[in-house]
């Protein structure tokens, strides 16, 4: 039980320190975005778990209804992180999603000093993976794809 109280009481400091500092707060979800890619369900659940300070119960419980959309999404401060799987339960796809186009700015701006864009494609890219806005009518996503 301590550990995941100590978990739990680790991710409300993040959380208030990322407040304090937009751009960081964007690295770090980028980061937690980008290194879900091409990983299983079952290794991203088992970090989820440990990184979030929740019970096994908890998080199978929370996820089990999103798998079957192959899908674990979470919520920090100001973004949902999302991942999606493919037949093969490996996260090939992750996004960002933000209330609104603005809130994308911090985002943005990382992907600019951290990337080369392709503004024929529009988008970031590397070698294993490209980065793209989509701004729809209710959601703005930055999607991060294994390639």
């Amino acid at each position: 039980m301590p550990v995941r109280d100590g978990g739990r009481k680790l991710n409300v400091m993040i959380n208030q320190y990322l407040k304090k500092d937009k751009r960081y707060h964007a690295a770090i979800c980028m980061a937690y975005a980008n290194l879900m890619l091409n990983h299983s369900f079952s290794k991203i659940l088992d970090a989820s778990q440990r990184v979030l300070g929740m019970s096994r119960e908890d998080v199978t419980t929370f996820f089990d209804e999103k798998r079957l959309k192959k899908l674990i999404t979470e919520r920090f401060i100001d973004v949902t992180v999302e991942c999606y799987f493919d037949q093969n339960d490996i996260c090939k796809k992750a996004a960002l999603s933000v209330e609104s186009a603005s809130d994308l700015t911090p985002y943005i701006d990382c992907c600019n000093e951290a990337y080369s864009y392709n503004y024929l494609r529009g988008e970031w890219a590397e070698k294993d993976r490209r980065i793209y806005i989509h701004n729809g009518k209710k959601d703005h996503r930055l999607f991060f794809v294994a390639i």
